[in-house]
């Protein structure tokens, strides 16, 4: 049965990318796979169950295994997509929402598509939360879309006034850059930026309450947990929101804390 080859595609790459060098990303989604094929194993024991006793006909088996080979056979196509891409991280991601919205006409396999994806975008919201809400790069595994480069330093850059540090240090990664967050890109880079810089200037960064450091007179961020969505839409309004708010520290620290105005006023004269 094309069953048995789809389940040996699958068992393989479940196996191959629970390794930790695989990354998060595909660790979740073979996790995923992992708990869809127990309940391919759970069929199987009730057939051979049906089997020993006696009550089991072929045309029963062919029945029962109807929904398990659907199953079976998405998760084959998925496994060979990625592996034949050499896909993880943000590359991986993309894969799984092009799959997610080419089967929009079928629902089983739509809402199968939407399991995995939603699994495999865990971990990798995560690092983005991380980033949009306290300008952190905790990517170990190098699969995420911003690449912290630790090797450009601030040492020159009190001796020489320019963007070179800031426009190095923190660039976005193409490859691991999904799909569906491609036009954003910019702007989720932009907001971790600005949380860096008042960082670097000795402020603290709280993106749920106004920092102690730095004294605000907008309402603090409300953090709302990331979560992967067919639409481009809601990643947008969360994006824009934490823009927004990085925007409005990094102003304010400048004004108040830098003294801002002042200094323009002294270049003037």
């Amino acid at each position: 049965l094309p069953i048995c080859v789809s389940y040996s595609t699958v068992s393989r790459f479940i196996e191959e990318n629970s390794k930790f060098v695989c990354g998060t990303v595909n660790q979740a989604l073979a996790a995923a796979m992992r708990g869809l094929v127990r309940e391919y194993f759970l069929v199987v024991t009730q057939l051979e169950h049906q089997f020993r006793l006696g009550l089991l006909t072929l045309q029963k088996m062919w029945y029962y295994v109807q929904s398990c080979m659907r199953t079976m056979d998405m998760l084959s196509t998925v496994a060979l997509l990625v592996n034949k891409g050499s896909c993880r991280g943000g590359k991986t991601l993309s894969v799984l929402h092009s799959l997610t919205a080419s089967r929009l006409g079928d629902q089983k396999t739509h809402e199968l598509c939407l399991h995995l994806v939603e699994a495999a975008c865990k971990p990798y919201f995560e690092m983005l939360s991380k980033w949009m809400y306290q300008g952190t790069v905790e990517d170990p595994y190098c699969e995420f879309m911003i690449e912290e480069h630790e090797l450009i330093q601030k040492d020159r850059l009190h001796q020489e006034y320019n963007d070179a540090y800031w426009e190095r240090r923190y660039t976005v990664c193409q490859e691991n850059t999904p799909s569906f967050l491609e036009s954003l890109a910019d702007k989720i880079l932009r907001t971790g930026k600005y949380l860096n810089v008042i960082k670097e200037c000795g402020c603290e960064v709280d993106s749920s309450l106004p920092s102690s450091s730095v004294p605000l007179d907008f309402p603090p961020l409300e953090l709302q947990p990331i979560g992967y969505a067919p639409h481009e839409r809601l990643y947008m309004e969360q994006v824009e929101r934490a823009h927004a708010y990085a925007s409005k520290q990094l102003l304010q620290m400048m004004l108040d804390g830098q003294d801002l105005v002042g200094y323009l006023r002294s270049i003037k004269h």
